[in-house]
Formats: structure tokens, C-alpha cells, sequence
């Protein structure tokens, strides 16, 4: 079976960032998916630590230095 890799945006807490990760990892996603990135907009969102403590790379693009966003 292929596995899905997943791309996750969040700009807060991350506990839906969280859920999916516990899902992929021992949930019922194990072996069906797996988190590759975390993409952030917000310098202070918990959501990166999470990405930490799961061994998930995170990017922080904050979108205050676009115009236009």
C-alpha cells in the first residue's frame, strides 16, 4: 500500500496538526500516511513546538512582511 505524505498548515496552538500527527503515527493512519512539513504564518504559534516534539520540519513564513496577504 502507498503511503500518503501530508503537507500541514497552522497559525495557532496546532492541536488539529497534533491529532492528524497522533493519527499517522499510532492511529488509524499508521502506515497510510505520514506528516512531511509544517508551514506556519505566526512566529509565536505553539503549533511549531508541537512539529518539534513530533520530529516534523516546520517553515515559518510570516505573512505581516507580504503585501498583499
Amino acid at each position: 500500500m502507498r503511503v500518503v505524505k501530508i503537507g500541514a498548515i497552522a497559525s495557532g496552538s496546532g492541536s488539529n496538526f497534533e491529532s492528524i500527527v497522533d493519527a499517522c503515527e499510532k492511529g488509524i493512519l499508521k502506515n497510510k500516511a505520514t506528516i512531511k512539513i509544517l508551514i506556519c504564518n505566526k512566529a509565536e504559534a505553539y503549533c511549531m513546538e508541537r512539529a518539534k516534539n513530533h520530529n516534523v520540519p516546520y517553515v515559518l513564513i510570516e505573512s505581516d512582511n507580504h503585501q498583499g496577504t
